[in-house]
């Protein structure tokens, strides 16, 4: 499952570049951990983020974060 969160929106619009790491956004982020708990989801979670702002991040940085 990949992951990501958003910072919100008055339009509702978003593109790649507006997800944020989870957790930094407002999009309910801890409701839906907590929903995939509830079905016994024990899989994997990958941060997926087309953000450029971070691309120009350290990649050990990235991975610290990501984790």
């Amino acid at each position: 499952m990949h992951i990501n969160d958003l910072v919100w929106k008055p339009s509702g619009i978003y593109s790649d570049s507006d997800r944020v790491w989870p957790g930094g956004g407002n999009m309910g982020l801890t409701e839906i951990l907590r929903n995939l708990r509830a079905i016994g989801y024990d899989g994997r979670v990958s941060v997926e983020l087309f953000n450029e702002e971070y691309w120009e991040w350290p990649t050990d940085v990235i991975f610290k974060t990501a984790m």
